[in-house]
């Protein structure tokens, strides 16, 4: 039996609740605020079915404990959290005002290779700061990133750690939910995420930003399909999309360059770290023939060739694989 939506004043630890935010295959977001100290926070709650399984409570909060520990402006903040009676699960995040990067990108007209780029930078540290820590997102796609307003312009913020794969440094071995292991978003996910979930590695989210890029300078997903099996056989396969270029003629070449090597199929042709690929996004590059002026420096870019739409509904959500996998 699931969580009930938690009414407005209802009291999590020291929090109390104001509305509902939004569900999902683990639990329910709401906007909530510190009772003594008046902060807002974003409180997760997660469905009771999971606050049963002592195993993966101790995971979970293991996990929590590794994301509180990253420091990244680009990463939202995780404050608290803790287990409430009757086994209720939550944990209490930054409040982010602002849309989600899917909602950006196809609400305005194609993003320009220097803001394009200087978002991606954003997301790569904080990336680069997450498998520092010993994890693996899995989970990276325009969904799980949301655009905030800051003095500077709009930044990215990297949100949902509840899929990561944690590595103990010390022994390479992997902590894994036993039950309801999520897999990742199949639109984004790298080929090796298909044939072994457990045994993924950073490149996998390497790919996930190389996808994410490229929807988000061609307002189009990567792979094109009507089917999931579809789809998942495109994936498999090595189908490439598209090439950037034929797309988007006004992005400098280095650009389809960097996200077509960030897709690659085999993980050892990808860049092999987000360090790597930060330092690729900020190499001077020499200016070959010619560009039009006042194109690349703002958020509007060149004109689109082809369509453009939102992926098919269901291949942009997470999917979860409930077994009983070992460590």
């Amino acid at each position: 039996m699931e969580v009930p939506v938690l009414a407005p004043g209802t009291r999590v630890g020291p929090y109390v609740v104001e509305r509902p935010l939004a569900g999902g295959g683990f639990g329910e977001v709401y906007a909530a605020q510190h009772a003594t100290l008046g902060r807002p926070v974003a409180l997760k709650v997660l469905h009771s079915r999971h606050a049963q399984n002592t195993d993966l409570v101790r995971r979970f909060l293991r996990e929590a404990q590794m994301v509180a520990s990253i420091r990244d402006p680009a990463i939202v903040a995780l404050y608290d959290a803790g287990v409430d009676e009757p086994q209720r699960i939550w944990l209490a995040m930054e409040l982010l005002q602002g849309i989600e990067l899917r909602e950006r990108i196809y609400r305005s007209a194609p993003i320009g290779a220097e803001v394009g780029l200087r978002w991606a930078g954003q997301i790569a540290r904080a990336l680069g700061a997450v498998h520092a820590q010993g994890a693996i997102h899995r989970d990276l796609k325009p969904g799980n990133v949301f655009v905030v307003q800051t003095p500077e312009g709009e930044a990215m913020k990297l949100i949902d750690f509840g899929i990561a794969k944690i590595v103990r440094p010390e022994d390479g071995q992997t902590m894994l939910t036993r039950t309801g292991e999520s897999l990742g978003t199949p639109l984004y996910m790298a080929p090796e995420q298909f044939r072994d979930a457990k045994r993924v590695d950073a490149r996998a989210d390497i790919y996930s930003l190389g996808a994410l890029l490229y929807e988000l300078f061609t307002r189009r997903a990567p792979i094109v399909a009507t089917t999931f099996p579809e789809m998942v056989a495109q994936i498999l396969s090595g189908t490439k999309p598209p090439p950037l270029q034929s797309l988007r003629s006004d992005l400098p070449r280095h650009v389809p360059d960097l996200v077509h090597k960030a897709m690659a199929v085999d993980p050892n042709d990808r860049f092999q770290s987000a360090e790597e690929m930060l330092h690729a996004m900020q190499a001077p590059q020499p200016t070959r023939g010619r560009r039009r002026r006042g194109k690349l420096g703002g958020t509007m870019g060149g004109t689109l060739r082809g369509p453009s739409a939102p992926p098919v509904s269901g291949f942009d959500a997470t999917i979860l694989q409930d077994d009983e996998s070992k460590d």
